[in-house]
């Protein structure tokens, strides 16, 4: 079984292998290159991404990633302990090296937006709750963190748009005080970590857009329309066209989430917002790559992951929009 699918979890966190299992399951392109390539055979439209152990200290202190590192080797095969204070992330044997795979993903699929293609790391663990120095909310390392700051050390401009149910507060802890990069987030006003912060506390390159418990499509869309247009078409004058955009697609946000009550709360969307945000981004006409985060019913992930790979889906036997997989973490990238 791919590394990936052996990042266990305890039995109540709603973040679960088969997360991946169920979306190969309907992803039948996802799971043939899989198939093809977890057996060493070429496939022309993919190929393999890269291990990410040595980006890891882009955002995380070599402390935490030995803790990391050491707990996950100390377990016996399938057994899971608690990793955080909260007790909602979890390890097993196979997760740092599962986890380095998904930061592996998401810095490849940075590497792709800079050539100007657009880029989806379809991964787990996600990574946006994680701090430079502690795991959280699911996430041992922040891919979209890792991924950006490897932009930006390339002298990169890069806005981070989460559109996850949750605030990435790891995301926050990040851009807080760097330059060059900002974040935008539209999240659930109630739930954790939103009610930890407030505006007086925000960075300056920090903008959060807050909707109510059981937002419907209608309401998402016209947020979406008003505010996150409004800040691609201000960070696009701000770069002179020339910025990256770092996507954290989380797909909790669906309407089939918000029967999971595991989660507490949620909003009520179906794959029309999804196509919304994904017209924003194609007509900022700026690069951008995704990294999946939340979403955790079958249905909720196959409607975002099938909007954003529609145009691959659609033209699979051009060798131009090749599909990146690897065993231990998979994304997919197309043309611009």
């Amino acid at each position: 079984m791919p590394s990936k699918l052996e990042h266990l979890v305890g039995s109540g966190c709603p973040e679960q292998p088969n997360r991946m299992e169920n979306l190969l399951e309907n992803q039948p392109l996802l799971r043939k290159a899989l198939e093809e390539l977890d057996q060493d055979n070429k496939v022309d439209y993919a190929e393999l991404a890269p291990d990410g152990e040595k980006f890891l200290t882009l955002f995380h202190t070599q402390d935490y990633i030995n803790e990391v590192r050491e707990g996950c080797a100390g377990l016996k095969p399938r057994e899971t302990i608690s990793f955080d204070q909260v007790g909602d992330t979890w390890i097993s044997q196979g997760s740092y090296p599962a986890a380095c795979y998904a930061a592996g993903a998401a810095v490849r699929a940075a590497e792709l937006a800079r050539t100007g293609k657009k880029a989806f790391a379809i991964i787990r663990p996600p990574g946006h709750h994680a701090h430079s120095d502690h795991a959280g909310g699911f996430c041992l390392f922040n891919n979209i963190a890792i991924a950006s700051e490897y932009l930006r050390l390339l002298n990169e401009k890069v806005m981070i748009i989460d559109i996850d149910l949750h605030l990435g507060d790891g995301t926050v802890a990040y851009v807080s005080g760097k330059e060059g990069v900002s974040y935008f987030s539209l999240h659930h006003s109630g739930l954790w970590p939103a009610t930890e912060f407030s505006d007086s506390n925000l960075p300056d390159n920090v903008n959060f857009v807050t909707l109510p418990n059981g937002t419907d499509e209608t309401y998402y869309i016209k947020a979406l329309n008003d505010t996150l247009c409004h800040a691609i078409r201000q960070f696009s004058a701000e770069t002179k066209g020339k910025g990256i955009l770092a996507v954290s697609a989380g797909f909790d946000t669906h309407q089939e989430d918000y029967k999971y009550s595991d989660l507490k709360g949620g909003f009520q969307l179906t794959d029309k917002s999804y196509r919304i945000a994904k017209r924003i981004l194609d007509e900022s006409s700026l690069p951008y790559f995704l990294v999946l985060e939340g979403g955790y019913r079958p249905e909720s992930l196959d409607a975002g992951v099938s909007i954003f790979t529609e145009e691959l889906t659609q033209r699979e036997k051009s060798k131009n929009i090749p599909l990146v997989l690897n065993p231990r973490g998979c994304f997919y990238a197309c043309d611009g």
